[in-house]
């Protein structure tokens, strides 16, 4: 799953950051659900640096896909962040303007999710690029039983560093105005396929 270039989203082959990607991929895949060692963590940071100078292309297909799970953090705990081992991720859908944002409660059987609607703020061809979310619902949902409305409103910020099919990193560049996210917060996404294999499904609550 991890081995060769993302062709479609580098068609000239493995460059440098090509490489840094799947590196940093099988760093988070085989380390996803268990604390980095520091020379490991130091590693991930070292990875992440390198992909964020590369400056690649900024393709919308990376924000046009399915529920993608946050695999790395650094910086600020996010108060949307529960437990070492909870499942939280964002699907974008950036031709059509929103964003879900997703943390698992209980597993799926108790979730949070915020959606917002989403918009590009410069004109960027190359990462960095960046967005703002406005937060339209949010609620706690049990399964697909039914939901509460919670009260988080406001606007947040959201920086891609480095984006390709199979890999996302965010920064959280300013406060978001609901305080639940805070300057200077990392975020590596995976989708759920490069993180699970074969047998992951997307949990059914973000279908309601």
């Amino acid at each position: 799953l991890l081995t060769g270039p993302a062709r479609g989203f580098f068609p000239l082959g493995p460059s440098p950051a090509v490489r840094a990607s799947v590196a940093l991929q099988r760093q988070l895949v085989e380390g996803y659900g268990r604390p980095l060692a520091e020379g490991a963590r130091a590693e991930v940071d070292d990875l992440i640096e390198e992909l964020r100078a590369a400056r690649v292309r900024f393709d919308p297909r990376v924000l046009s896909d399915g529920l993608w799970y946050v695999a790395y953090m650094a910086g600020p705990q996010p108060r949307w962040k529960l437990g070492r081992t909870q499942l939280a991720g964002q699907r974008y859908q950036l031709r059509e303007g929103r964003t879900t944002n997703y943390a698992e409660i209980v597993g799926s059987a108790l979730c949070l999710v915020v959606e917002a609607d989403l918009r590009a703020l410069d004109g960027a061809s190359s990462c960095p690029k960046d967005f703002e979310l406005a937060v339209t619902s949010a609620s706690v949902r049990f399964g697909t039983l039914g939901a509460l409305t919670v009260p988080i409103r406001g606007r947040g910020r959201a920086r891609l560093l480095f984006g390709d099919e199979r890999l996302r990193i965010f920064l959280s560049p300013k406060e978001s105005e609901s305080g639940w996210e805070q300057d200077g917060l990392v975020v590596c996404q995976l989708p759920g396929l490069a993180l699970f294999g074969e047998e992951w499904r997307q949990t059914a609550a973000l279908d309601q």
